[in-house]
C-alpha cells in the first residue's frame, strides 16, 4: 500500500491532518494548490491541508476549476474564494474556455482541469497541486476499470502522479471515506455545494456509484493486490530494459532475444519499448501485443504496431518510428515533436521528418542493418526552413521524451520510466514525495 488506511487518519473520534498528510515527502514552505471545486470533499482537503500547514510553513493557494458547463458555476466559484478569503488564503479562479466537446466530455474536463492546474502550478512556483479524491472516488474506478478487465488499471488512482515530468499532483485522501470527510464539515459547520452531475446517470461513474451490489473489500484487496503486481512488475521490466535494450543509432531500438525468457515482464518492456518508439502516449492494446510477441519469439518477423515498426534478425528485435501520420510543428522553444522530443529553442522554420533523404553518419551505423538504420533516421526531426531546404536538426536542438510518461506518470510506473528516460538519455524523473517510501518505487 502506498498512502495509510482510514483508521491510521483517526484520532479521538475525528480526522488528524498530520496523519493524512505525513506519507508525503513536503518540503517546509513548499507552495502547494490546493484543487477545491466546493464539493464536500475538496472543501474538507483544504481545511484539513490549512490544518496541517500551520506547523510546516506552507503557502497554500487555493484554484477553482470553472468548466463553464453549468449557470452555477461562477457563482460556486465565487462561494470557495469566499471560504479561501476567510482562512487568509489567495483564491483563483481557472477557465476552461473555447469550444467543449460532443462527447466524452468528463474526459475532456478531466484533462482541461489538470492541464489549468499544472498551468497555475508553473506560475506561482508550485511543485505540488493536492486533490480531494477520496476512497469512495477510488472504489469507483477500480469498479469501472474490473468491468472493462482493466489490468494494469485495476491499481487504481495513484497517491501521487507526476505532470508534465515537473508537478506532483497528490491525493492524500484516497483511504479516506467521504462519510468521515462529511462529519469533519459538519462539526465545523462548514457548507459545500453538490453538483448536479455527481447524480446524473449518463455518467458512468453515477452509475456504478447508484449500483450497491458489488463488495467494497473485494474492490479495496483487488486494488491492493493489482498495486503490488504492477510495481513489481515494472521493476522486472525496468532491469530488462537496462540489460537488454539499447539505442545503438539514432531512433532505432534493439531488445535482445533473451527478454523472451522474463514472461509477463519481457512483455511489459516490448511494450513500453513500441510505445517510445512510435511516439504514444500509452502503451499498445495487451492482447495485440502479446499475439505479435509470441510471433516474434516463434522467429524473424517484421510488423507494425502502435506506430512502430518491429522486426525480429536473429538474436534481436529492432524498432523505431514509422514514417506515416508524423505531423510538423512550428520550430518553437518547448514544442513536442511527434510525443519523443521537445524542442530546445525557436527556430526559423517548420519541424518535420527526416523523410526518404536520411543518410547515416556514423560508423557505428554503418556496422548496424542499414534499412533499419535509414527508417529510423527517416523519423528523426528535421527543419525545413522558409525555402523549403531540409536540414537534419543536431541532438543539442532538442531533448528526448519518454512518450508513455512525459505527460502523465503514475507514481506505481517510476521504476520502468527511469529505466527509459536512462536508454534514451532523457532528463530524469523526480522520486515521488513519499518520506520512507521511495525505496519500493524505485
Amino acid at each position: 500500500m502506498l498512502t495509510r488506511s482510514p483508521a491510521d487518519t483517526l484520532k479521538r473520534g475525528r480526522l488528524d491532518p498530520d496523519a493524512l498528510i505525513e506519507p508525503f515527502d513536503i518540503p517546509s514552505g513548499a507552495n502547494l494548490i490546493a484543487a477545491v471545486s466546493g464539493g464536500s470533499d475538496s472543501l474538507a482537503l483544504l481545511d484539513l491541508l490549512h490544518a496541517a500547514s500551520r506547523k510546516r510553513n506552507w503557502r497554500i493557494h487555493v484554484a477553482t476549476v470553472d468548466h463553464g458547463l453549468r449557470s452555477e458555476s461562477a457563482t460556486e466559484a465565487q462561494t470557495v474564494g469566499e471560504r479561501a478569503a476567510w482562512l487568509g488564503l489567495p483564491h483563483r479562479v481557472l477557465r476552461w474556455e473555447g469550444p467543449k466537446p460532443s462527447t466524452g466530455i468528463q474526459a475532456a474536463a478531466r484533462a482541461a482541469r489538470y492541464q489549468l492546474l499544472k498551468n497555475h502550478a508553473d506560475e506561482i512556483g508550485s511543485d505540488f497541486i493536492l486533490t480531494g479524491h477520496t476512497q469512495d472516488d477510488q472504489i469507483e474506478t477500480v469498479r469501472m476499470r474490473e468491468v472493462r478487465g482493466n489490468g494494469r488499471g485495476l491499481a487504481g488512482m495513484a497517491p501521487a502522479t507526476l505532470l508534465d515530468g515537473r508537478v506532483w499532483l497528490l491525493r492524500p485522501l484516497l483511504e479516506t471515506g467521504r462519510h468521515d470527510l462529511r462529519l469533519w464539515l459538519n462539526a465545523r459547520q462548514i457548507d459545500w455545494i453538490d453538483d448536479p452531475s455527481n447524480s446524473d446517470p449518463r455518467f458512468e461513474r453515477v452509475r456504478v456509484r447508484k449500483a450497491q451490489e458489488y463488495d467494497k473489500g473485494h474492490i479495496l484487496r483487488l486494488r491492493a493486490q493489482a498495486e503490488k503486481k504492477r510495481i513489481a512488475l515494472g521493476i522486472a521490466a525496468a532491469q530488462i530494459v537496462r540489460n537488454l535494450a539499447a539505442q545503438p543509432s539514432p531512433g532505432l531500438l534493439s531488445l535482445a532475444a533473451e527478454a523472451f525468457a522474463f514472461g509477463d515482464a519481457g512483455l511489459y518492456a516490448f511494450r513500453a519499448l513500441i510505445a517510445c518508439a512510435g511516439g504514444q502516449e500509452h502503451l499498445p492494446d495487451p492482447s495485440r501485443s502479446d499475439a505479435l510477441w509470441r510471433k516474434l519469439e516463434a522467429g524473424p518477423i517484421r510488423a507494425s504496431l502502435g506506430g512502430a515498426v518491429i522486426e525480429r534478425r536473429k538474436a534481436m528485435i529492432w524498432l523505431h518510428r514509422e514514417t506515416r501520420h508524423i505531423a510538423g510543428i512550428a520550430a518553437h522553444r518547448d514544442k513536442v515533436f511527434d510525443g519523443r522530443f521537445r524542442l530546445k529553442s525557436s527556430l526559423p522554420g517548420t519541424i518535420v521528418a527526416n523523410g526518404a533523404a536520411a543518410r547515416p553518419t556514423s560508423s557505428r551505423a554503418n556496422e548496424l542493418p542499414p534499412r533499419l538504420v535509414s527508417g529510423a533516421m527517416a523519423a528523426q526531426p528535421a527543419l525545413r526552413g522558409e525555402s523549403g531546404r531540409l536540414v537534419r536538426l543536431d541532438e543539442e536542438r532538442f531533448e528526448p521524451l519518454v512518450p508513455p510518461f512525459a505527460r502523465i506518470l503514475l507514481a506505481f510506473d517510476t521504476s520502468l520510466a527511469q529505466a527509459l528516460a536512462g536508454l534514451f538519455g532523457a532528463r530524469k524523473f523526480p522520486s515521488p514525495p513519499y518520506a520512507g517510501r521511495k525505496d519500493r518505487l524505485a
